[in-house]
């Protein structure tokens, strides 16, 4: 859901998909994304809570937490953003710069790169997702660094 809103998002940046239509579909989306998240790690807390003193709940527990609180947060910021479209102080296209643009596709890329990585490395090597997320965002640096140290 978070990424079929970001996805929207970025088709609007891009004037791809008008304002007005996909505002509301990346709000909405995240509001789906934030509540079902919080679904999920409620149905953690309530039905997979971990033993006191022997267990705790894990680093992916408490990154659900925070990406749920960021889904919410964000969208009711674009709330406020399209409350300020309707009431006509924010026109209807975003005026960004080619930069501006490249950096959005970038950061798109960069996601599905950290997911598709974990995602292989998880299946392939056995390792739990939030392991494979660190290395599919670790690995590559090294071997990539020794060109890149040529271009200074």
């Amino acid at each position: 859901m978070g990424f079929v809103g970001n996805l929207f998002l970025l088709l609007n940046m891009q004037n791809r998909v008008r304002y007005i239509v996909s505002l509301p579909l990346t709000i909405i989306l995240w509001f789906l994304a934030c509540g079902l998240l919080t679904g999920d790690l409620a149905g953690m807390y309530v039905h997979a809570h971990p033993a006191p003193g022997t267990e705790i709940f894990s680093e992916g527990y408490w990154y659900g937490i925070a990406a749920s609180c960021v889904y919410l947060l964000l969208s009711f910021m674009l709330m406020g953003n399209l409350l300020g479209y309707i009431r006509g102080h924010y026109p209807q296209r975003f005026d960004l710069t080619r930069d501006q643009r490249t950096l959005i596709v970038q950061t798109m890329i960069f996601f599905i790169w950290l997911g598709g990585g974990a995602g292989v490395y998880s299946r392939i090597e056995g390792w739990r997702w939030v392991d494979a997320v660190s290395n599919s965002y670790l690995v590559p640096i090294p071997y990539f660094s020794k060109y890149l140290r040529h271009l200074t």
